[in-house]
């Protein structure tokens, strides 16, 4: 699939086009997605996660306080970053 076109299927599915834009999951649906990840290991800690999935993946994201923590201890000097 070209990047034009896999553009275009990512706006034609974004927002009022997803198919399942406005609708909330019901209680036996919550039960059985809840029931799928039961025994699945999770992350520890928030952090954890996003290093897994930012970190790892050289994924930076400007609403990511981690990802903003992060660059700024890339961004300081040696000698801040030690203290």
């Amino acid at each position: 699939m070209s990047q034009e076109q896999r553009l275009r299927l990512s706006e034609m599915r974004t927002g009022a086009g997803n198919p399942n834009y406005g609708r909330t999951a019901s209680a036996e649906t919550r039960a059985k997605m809840s029931a799928v990840r039961k025994g699945r290991p999770m992350p520890s800690s928030r952090r954890n996660a996003h290093t897994r999935h930012h970190t790892n993946k050289a994924v930076f994201k400007e609403s990511c306080a981690y990802c903003i923590e992060d660059q700024a201890k890339q961004n300081a000097p040696e000698s801040e970053a030690d203290s």
